[in-house]
């Protein structure tokens, strides 16, 4: 990305139009992209997967099911190949693999026909590392409305937040010992990593409560009996008011910890989808000169304050996903006439040449316009967001084709905020107007057509 700085320059065709005017030269024209979306992990491609995450609430709804997924380091997959006096730590190669079998094992049961939980819609997950180096995965679940939690009973169905019966369930209850017990932490531990300002930040221990309450505050308070259940661990006790959500079935089944919560409340929405897509944890030392003014190098920023772990290294280095959401979403640009982004290298390409380009005009916006003219019939009903819904985007072409298959794809218009202006009116019209031929057409109104949008 350094090295590429002064090649590859945009500006809006405007702004190109105007360097030929004025014989400007382009590489004097400094909207620059320093770390871009493209990037994986930088703060660019998490805020542009988080407007998606919110493009796929506003077509499927809320999200019902949050899960947390974390590598166990003792799984017998991992421990039977390690040499003699070996542990988890020194594989992390060992350790990427195994969580990636096991997780791709956890998202297929979700997610394919009828899932554990029920029909899902919609899902959405991102990888990420713990200081220690063993991965784990924040899901989301938007599920189908026979299948959503509704009542204590459907809750309880999904999630229990008790010690089990260790006769009854002995290898579900060396689980839940072993992964699912919070602490020790308050009185009993005050440094604990989860301290602040001397209360645990996940309020551990939770207070007992004979019954599930489906909505306290935007979310359940579960089941958790004071059945005198007890279990001694490093010296601490532990009871049913310790234990992290979870559901039987999966813990049984993978042997880690996975946390299973209830985020059916609407006020829960934004604060999920801004933690799973938060970016990755970060340390920073810096040291400034406070005598001048050092210019922004939003590449050192992210260097300077990243920890890599081994295992994190093995990962992408397997090529692996970091993050993935279905239904799959279509980003669409949004621009004014005559102001849409042209990318070119001012060391091999002329402002005539730039402006001499046959797909200079052509976006996905100014070609949704050129669809809705040449196909009125299946286009004239539908908004620009819902586009790609029955018509799929050719990027070599720059045009939009009837689409032939049932693939579910969701539209997603480029975020603008109201200081914007008449380009943030204009993403207001493109949500109301449907099948509009024109920017003019946007602009019409019981036969008038308004000189600004």
């Amino acid at each position: 990305m350094r090295f590429n700085q002064e090649k590859l320059r945009s500006d809006v065709y405007n702004g190109i139009v105007d360097a030929a005017l004025h014989g400007i030269d382009l590489s004097e024209i400094e909207n620059l992209s320093i770390l871009p979306s493209s990037f994986k992990g930088g703060p660019r491609e998490m805020w542009q997967l988080y407007q998606d995450a919110m493009a796929i609430v506003r077509y499927c709804g809320k999200p019902d099911l949050f899960i947390t997924m974390t590598c166990n380091a003792i799984w017998p997959e991992i421990k039977a190949e390690l040499w003699e006096g070996q542990t988890a730590q020194d594989r992390p190669d060992l350790v990427a693999r195994v969580f990636k079998l096991k997780f791709n094992a956890l998202l297929h049961e979700l997610t394919k026909n009828k899932g554990a939980f029920g029909k899902v819609l919609a899902f959405i997950y991102i990888i990420e590392f713990q200081k220690r180096g063993l991965p784990h995965a924040h899901i989301l679940l938007i599920l189908d409305s026979i299948d959503k939690p509704r009542t204590s009973t459907d809750i309880d169905s999904m999630v229990c937040a008790e010690i089990p019966n260790e006769v009854i369930y002995p290898a579900l209850y060396q689980t839940v010992i072993s992964t699912m017990l919070h602490g020790p932490c308050g009185t009993a531990r005050p440094s604990a990593p989860c301290m602040q300002e001397g209360k645990c930040s996940k309020q551990y221990p939770k207070s007992f409560s004979e019954e599930t309450l489906p909505e306290v505050d935007g979310y359940p308070i579960y089941r958790r009996r004071n059945d005198g259940v007890a279990v001694h661990k490093h010296g601490h006790i532990f009871t049913n008011a310790h234990v992290v959500p979870y559901n039987p079935y999966l813990s049984t089944r993978y042997d880690c910890h996975i946390n299973v919560e209830i985020a059916t409340s609407i006020t829960a929405v934004k604060y999920l989808f801004k933690y799973v897509y938060k970016g990755h944890d970060r340390a920073s030392i810096t040291m400034v000169n406070h005598q001048k003014s050092d210019d922004i190098d939003e590449i050192s920023e992210y260097l300077d304050s990243r920890y890599v772990s081994a295992a994190e290294s093995c990962w992408r280095i397997f090529g692996y996903r970091m993050h993935q959401h279905s239904p799959s979403v279509t980003r669409l640009q949004l621009h004014l006439p005559q102001m849409q982004q042209v990318r070119f290298n001012p060391d091999t390409e002329t402002v005539d040449g730039i402006l001499q380009r046959a797909d200079i005009y052509k976006t996905t916006l100014t070609a949704f316009f050129d669809a809705c003219r040449m196909e009125p019939a299946l286009a004239k009903d539908l908004l620009y967001a819902d586009f790609p819904s029955k018509f799929t985007w050719d990027p070599k072409s720059k045009s939009w084709h009837p689409r032939k298959n049932n693939h579910r794809t969701i539209g997603r218009v480029t975020f603008c905020p109201p200081s914007a202006g008449e380009r943030y009116y204009l993403r207001m019209l493109l949500y109301a107007v449907p099948g509009p031929i024109s920017f003019e057409a946007l602009k019409q109104y019981n036969g008038d057509v308004c000189s600004i949008f």
